[in-house]
C-alpha cells in the first residue's frame, strides 16, 4: 500500500492524480445535478477560423482527432486523464525501481511525455465512436432545426461557443453547439430561436426571442415607429 501511495504522488503521476481527482469531483458534482460547467470555452468554429495558415490548419487537425465540438468537452478531458494516468502510474509502479537514482528527473520526463502521447492517442480513439452516440446527424436534416425554438444549455453562449437543446415532437432532445451576435449575449436558461446553420462547422446561429428582450427590436439604431395622434374628441359643453 504504501508503494502504491508513493507511485501515486511521485512525478509525474502526481499531476495525473490531481487532475483525475478534479474530475472525479466534477462528475460526481453532475450526477448530483449541482454543477453544469463549460470546461473549455472553445470550439471548432474558432479552430477553423485560421484553417489556411500553417498553425490553424495543425490546431484543427488536433481538435477534430479529439472529436472537440462533436462530443462534450468534459469527456474529452476526463478521457485523456485517465489514460494518462494509467500510463503514468504504470510506469511510476513497474519501471521507474529499475532506473539508477540519479536519473530519476529524466524518467520522470520520459514518462510525462510518453503519458501524454499516449493519453492523447487513446483519447482519440477513444471519442472516434462517441461523436457517432453524440451527433445529431443521420436522425434528422440539421437545416430542420433552422427556426425552431431552443433552450440555452451553457452557462453563455457568445459569438464564440455555447450549447443548446431542442426537444422535439418526437420527445427527442438534441443537444447542439450554437453561437450568437456579439451584441445578443445570452445565458443559460434563456429562450431562443435558431437563425441559421453553418454546415462546414456544424454551428448553429441563434438569437433571442423578441418578446423576452425589451427593446430588442429597437437595437442597432431602428427604433419603435411613434404613434400617431388621435384626435381629441370634443368636449360635450363645446358649443
Amino acid at each position: 500500500m504504501d508503494a502504491f501511495l508513493t507511485a501515486l504522488f511521485s512525478f509525474p503521476t502526481a499531476i495525473f492524480s490531481v487532475a483525475l481527482g478534479v474530475a472525479f469531483l466534477y462528475w460526481l458534482l453532475v450526477i448530483l445535478g449541482a454543477c453544469d460547467i463549460d470546461l473549455l470555452h472553445i470550439g471548432d468554429h474558432d479552430a477553423g477560423a485560421d484553417h489556411d495558415a500553417g498553425t490553424g490548419h495543425n490546431a484543427h487537425a488536433i481538435l477534430e482527432f479529439l472529436r472537440v465540438g462533436q462530443v462534450p468537452v468534459t469527456i474529452i478531458a476526463t478521457t485523456f486523464v485517465v489514460f494518462a494516468w494509467i500510463v503514468s502510474l504504470a510506469a511510476t509502479t513497474f519501471v521507474r525501481p529499475h532506473v539508477p537514482d540519479w536519473s530519476w528527473w529524466m524518467f520522470g520526463l520520459i514518462a510525462l511525455a510518453t503519458a501524454l502521447v499516449v493519453g492523447f492517442m487513446a483519447t482519440g480513439l477513444v471519442t472516434a465512436p462517441l461523436a457517432k452516440i453524440f451527433s445529431i446527424k443521420g436522425v434528422f436534416v440539421a437545416d430542420d432545426l433552422v427556426g425552431k425554438m431552443v433552450e440555452v444549455t451553457s452557462t453563455t453562449v457568445d459569438s464564440r461557443f455555447g450549447t443548446a437543446r431542442h426537444d422535439r415532437s418526437s420527445g427527442e432532445e438534441v443537444i447542439m453547439q450554437v453561437i450568437c451576435d456579439p451584441k445578443h449575449l445570452l445565458k443559460r436558461g434563456e429562450q431562443a430561436v435558431v437563425m441559421e446553420y453553418d454546415k462546414p462547422t456544424g454551428i448553429y446561429r441563434i438569437a433571442p426571442l423578441p418578446h423576452t428582450r425589451p427593446g430588442f427590436l429597437a437595437e442597432g439604431g431602428a427604433a419603435d415607429p411613434p404613434s400617431e395622434a388621435q384626435p381629441t374628441p370634443p368636449s360635450p359643453n363645446a358649443q
